[in-house]
């Protein structure tokens, strides 16, 4: 498994191209902003954009890459109408369209990621979690030694906690790749987790 991270947008958001090293296949998580043709130079074959919520950062790049590459945009049904929706006061983004909606999980080549549903930062976040290789995406769920902001429209304190109780569950030694910042473990965030519990 290759992951490779770049970091794009004027709010330092986590791009993350991850790949199947048997098969080749690579999705792209989170497109943000002048990280595409970076991406595109590593020479894999890029088969899905997942968003793992549809804030503008997130789904900076969705539509150049989609053209592009013709992957499938993949984004939880409750959060969809935000890729469509894209005004902030940052930057221009062009609207796109999920191709699909996660289900219970995502294949790519070899690899199987438990797409986890963690509502809270909006009501469409999700986590991949590969179990084999002990890793997780979280998107703005789980960060080191913070969690997202719970304040924005579709946002839950209430339910961002109840998330989190669920992802310190996983193993110890679970990689967390987050959306903003360095990676870290479950282990490394397990005292503040362990507030919630």
């Amino acid at each position: 498994m290759i992951i490779k991270t770049f970091i794009g947008n004027p709010i330092e958001t986590n791009t993350y191209l991850v790949v199947d090293e048997a098969s080749k296949k690579a999705m792209v998580i989170d497109p943000s902003g002048e990280t595409i043709d970076e991406i595109l130079k590593q020479g894999f074959k890029i088969t899905y954009i997942v968003n793992t919520h549809g804030h503008w950062d997130h789904i900076t790049e969705n539509s150049k890459l989609k053209k592009l590459t013709n992957a499938k945009i993949l984004v939880h049904e409750k959060d969809a109408d935000m890729l469509e929706n894209t005004e902030n006061p940052y930057m221009k983004v062009e609207p796109s369209k999920a191709d699909g909606f996660f289900k219970d999980k995502l294949k790519l080549g070899n690899l199987t990621f438990k797409i986890i549903h963690t509502p809270g930062h909006t009501k469409g976040s999700v986590c991949l979690y590969e179990e084999k290789e002990k890793i997780i995406f979280t998107g703005d769920i789980l960060f080191k030694g913070a969690h997202g902001r719970t304040d924005f429209d579709g946002g839950s304190e209430q339910d961002i906690i109840e998330s989190l109780k669920r992802l310190r569950k996983l193993p110890e030694n679970v990689i967390v790749y987050p959306g903003h910042g360095e990676k870290t473990t479950i282990k490394k965030e397990k005292n503040w987790l362990d507030s919630y519990s």
